[in-house]
């Protein structure tokens, strides 16, 4: 599953969207994010009583629109 910030379609998802940034050096910089998105998710158990129960696992992959001019040209985010 993949929510994007950039799809106006999933915009809505993401809530209380903040982001603080800092230089540290000249090549690294220190990022907050913090937020809320909203995950709709159903396991294909659910809708059928029958079903044996357990975990439901599938993979996020979140798309995150970082603040103006945080990135110069050339410049790669890597999230740790």
């Amino acid at each position: 599953m993949q929510i994007s910030q950039l799809n106006p379609a999933q915009v809505n998802q993401f809530g209380s969207v903040h982001a603080i940034h800092h230089d540290l050096t000249e090549s690294k910089q220190l990022v907050l994010l913090s937020g809320i998105v909203s995950v709709d998710l159903q396991s294909p158990g659910w809708a059928n009583e029958s079903t044996a129960t357990g975990w439901f696992k599938e993979k996020l992959s979140l798309e995150i629109g970082l603040p103006a001019g945080l990135l110069k040209a050339g410049q790669h985010f890597k999230m740790v």
